[in-house]
């Protein structure tokens, strides 16, 4: 993953003024003005993803577009503008580093659509479940293991083994149908 040092200084600025404009307007407290942001990414990241067959990186780098045109930008509009494919690419391959609790978010997201789906079609087709096995280490197995409970004989192949490895970090261990 290649780092843009231009994107994130724009990112920085957009959401630090983000920050600061939720809690000016009383809408949001400080201490949860990034927790409000981090979740408001994961929804436009579920949104956009939601019926998609497999994580792809371009569905992703579209939310973090969409997202960040939600934002209040000011006087940093044309900044944003200018150069809004690299911010959104920039957040989606770095998202921990502007949102230090997304992980955490994102896993009680995932737990809460895994304990509160109706059927197996609730959890394949949610995008947060794409985002989390995209995003999280262990997930795809947590699916798999949660999908068994509910007497289903087959695995989804969520996302590539390459994705994960640039996306998390460690080295995974093939794809390979382990439910018969």
């Amino acid at each position: 993953m290649t780092f843009d040092d231009k994107a994130h200084a724009i990112l920085q600025d957009v959401l630090d003024y983000a920050e600061e404009r939720l809690t000016r307007e009383g809408s949001q407290a400080p201490d949860s003005a990034t927790t409000y942001l981090t979740l408001e990414y994961i929804n436009a990241s579920r949104g956009l993803m939601s019926h998609a067959s497999q994580y792809l990186e371009s569905d992703e780098w579209a939310a973090a577009a969409i997202f960040l045109s939600t934002l209040p930008w000011g006087r940093l509009k044309q900044r944003l503008d200018r150069n809004s494919s690299a911010c959104a690419r920039q957040l989606a391959r770095n998202t921990c580093l502007y949102f230090p609790n997304f992980r955490l978010l994102l896993r009680l997201s995932l737990l809460q659509v895994l304990s509160s789906a109706e059927g197996p079609e609730t959890i394949r087709w949610n995008g947060i479940v794409l985002l989390a096995a995209a995003s999280l280490p262990g997930v795809r197995a947590d699916i798999r293991r949660e999908l068994r409970r509910r007497g289903l004989a087959w695995d989804v192949t969520l996302v590539g083994d390459l994705i994960m490895e640039k996306r998390i970090g460690y080295q995974t261990s093939p794809n390979v149908t382990l439910l018969s």
